[in-house]
């Protein structure tokens, strides 16, 4: 009887290490990166004042990115931030511009981008709308 119960109790111990070690391999399988957002996803500021978004929303929320800026448009016409003022954190997406910016009053559509870090060909984008009042 002894016998048994330390064969039971072995094998009860397997089956718990086994589960665990399953669990922790499907925690680091890679996530796809489906969908990106900002909420909310725009801003007011007044001329030369600083703004900071909201980080960039990832679905699945444990999925893993890297984002650049794509594009930016200012009152519907193409922009070059030549002097680089709009910014974005390539960790989180947040979009920020200094105080004492040169960003004339307009409505700014910047578009950015976010590249799947387990899959570098999936790449999703979304808006953010900034919008300089004088």
């Amino acid at each position: 009887m002894k016998d048994l119960l330390k064969v039971l109790s072995f094998v009860l111990i397997c089956s718990v290490v086994t589960v665990a070690c399953e669990k922790d391999d499907d925690d680091n399988k890679p996530v796809k990166l489906t969908s990106i957002a900002y909420s909310p996803n725009k801003t007011e500021v007044k001329v030369a004042a600083a703004f900071t978004s909201v980080k960039l929303k990832l679905t699945p929320s444990n999925s893993k990115a890297s984002y650049t800026i794509k594009s930016i448009t200012k009152d519907t016409k193409s922009f070059t931030d030549s002097k680089k003022q709009i910014k974005i954190v390539t960790s989180d997406g947040k979009l920020s511009a200094a105080k004492s910016n040169t960003l004339v009053a307009g409505v700014y559509k910047i578009t950015v981008e976010a590249v799947d870090k387990g899959d570098k060909k999936n790449k999703k984008t979304t808006t953010y709308t900034l919008t300089i009042k004088k």
